[in-house]
């Protein structure tokens, strides 16, 4: 969840109802819906997010998300891969538009993960539950993905194996530095 000032909404990412819902703080009614069976009409993708993680709404007033593809009712499994998505709401037509998806090869990440704007344009994507070989313990990896050029891949860092992580924040300095006056 987290709060837009300007606006005075709530975003609340309901990962088991597919849903981000937008909350009107004072009165604490539902403005909107997004997802599938939501508010919205869905353009330029042939499928909503499921089971969604860590929305963030940009400065461009888009929202990007961690889309985790699991749980579509309507979608074979085999089918389903996980990815970064980012989203044009028009509020006055109600639709949401795929202005961009990360263009990885096919993985799913069942649980978790993780998807932010870089201070350089750059999308970090964190696949937390990343598994490939059928019979392998998870482990976490960490994307580094430029959106204007194809392939999106900057670079990668692999997690070890058997050590999830939930969530990763791209920072501008290291920790620990001072930050600049």
């Amino acid at each position: 969840m987290f709060y837009i000032a300007d606006e005075d909404l709530l975003l609340l990412s309901m990962r088991h109802q597919d849903w981000v819902i937008a909350i009107d703080h004072q009165s604490g009614e539902i403005r909107w819906r997004l997802g599938d069976e939501g508010d919205f009409t869905l353009v330029g993708d042939e499928r909503w997010f499921f089971h969604q993680h860590s929305p963030e709404w940009q400065a461009d007033g888009s929202l990007l998300l961690y889309d985790n593809a699991v749980g579509n009712p309507a979608q074979p499994d085999g089918e389903a891969h996980s990815r970064a998505v980012r989203y044009m709401l028009d509020f006055e037509v109600m639709t949401a538009t795929l202005v961009w998806a990360d263009d990885d090869p096919k993985f799913i990440s069942a649980l978790a993960g993780d998807a932010d704007r870089m201070s350089n344009g750059h999308v970090l994507r964190l696949d937390s539950t990343w598994i490939d070989e059928p019979q392998a313990l998870p482990a976490s990896r960490l994307h580094e993905l430029d959106p204007e050029r194809t392939p999106n891949l900057v670079g990668a860092l692999m997690l070890p194996t058997g050590r999830l992580s939930y969530r990763a924040v791209p920072l501008t300095r290291w920790i620990g530095e001072a930050a600049a006056l």
